[in-house]
């Protein structure tokens, strides 16, 4: 493993939920999302991020997500520690960069008024190249990661310098509506719906609610509520000694059979090893 950086490959980590609630690093956190979309929130502002996107955060800097936990939602990330204080970047001893670049290259993330850009095919090529030999070291590893890192900074860089602002972009009402109907999911999934019923309480129709959907959580609408459910049924497996017919029923599923197939689809493990692990 790298000294100069912490990784993480979110796929690799097998979760059904990231978890992503406020907090600090002592590092440029770099983000690149792979599937879905959410909220996130720096400071008081707040980020409509979606497939596609770099998101980044300065040292020391609050940020989360404006839920604890975000279905459906695959990133990668990389933490490069530049800064033991607020508003000050420090270069690694490792980074090989001419002092003019790395000037550069901090005044451009130190001055940038948005957190969220477009990500290019090198930044995304360039994060999944360092996770990988990050998390699987070899003998060249690290100088693997000592040439690719500057390169990176640099292209992360150009790309804040011609990126969109993505803090809170206008939104047409059907998208409106569906992300309001979303939240609401969310707070109570096991209530018996239907496609048809959900777009319909959006005033849309099946297709047009579904890719609304797909857009913003990367899960057709069934896969997203499943995913809400299989969520609520690991907390009633790791808190409570309810029976997994009670748990069946209580998070929404017909019957076991159905819960125990998409429980095993999301998990990799049935209920009961799930509550016995």
């Amino acid at each position: 493993m790298h000294p100069a950086i912490h990784a993480c490959d979110s796929v690799l980590a097998n979760k059904t939920t990231l978890i992503l609630r406020p907090h600090y690093n002592q590092g440029l956190e770099l983000v690149t999302i792979r599937k879905g979309s959410t909220r996130w929130q720096v400071e008081n502002r707040i980020y409509e991020v979606q497939a596609g996107d770099l998101f980044f955060t300065l040292p020391w800097e609050e940020h989360g997500g404006l839920t604890t936990r975000e279905p459906g939602l695959e990133i990668d990330w990389i933490d490069i520690p530049l800064g033991k204080k607020v508003n000050q970047l420090r270069k690694p001893r490792s980074l090989n960069l001419p002092q003019n670049h790395w000037q550069n290259i901090t005044k451009t993330l130190l001055t940038s008024t948005t957190r969220c850009v477009p990500s290019t095919p090198h930044i995304t090529t360039a994060l999944h190249r360092i996770i990988h030999w990050h998390n699987n070291p070899t003998q060249d590893s690290n100088t693997r990661i000592d040439l690719l890192l500057p390169l990176l900074l640099l292209d992360v860089a150009q790309a804040i310098s011609q990126g969109r602002d993505h803090s809170k972009p206008a939104k047409d009402k059907s998208t409106l509506r569906v992300i309001k109907l979303l939240d609401q999911l969310q707070q109570d999934p096991a209530q018996p719906v239907s496609l048809t019923e959900l777009a319909e309480s959006c005033n849309l129709g099946r297709s047009r609610f579904a890719d609304i959907v797909k857009h913003h959580t990367g899960d057709s609408p069934i896969q997203f509520i499943n995913r809400l459910r299989i969520e609520r049924a690991c907390h009633l497996l790791e808190t409570t000694n309810k029976s997994i017919t009670q748990i069946t029923f209580e998070t929404g599923f017909e019957s076991t059979q159905y819960f125990a197939r998409t429980f095993r689809a999301f998990q990799h493990c049935t209920p009961t090893q799930f509550r016995q692990s």
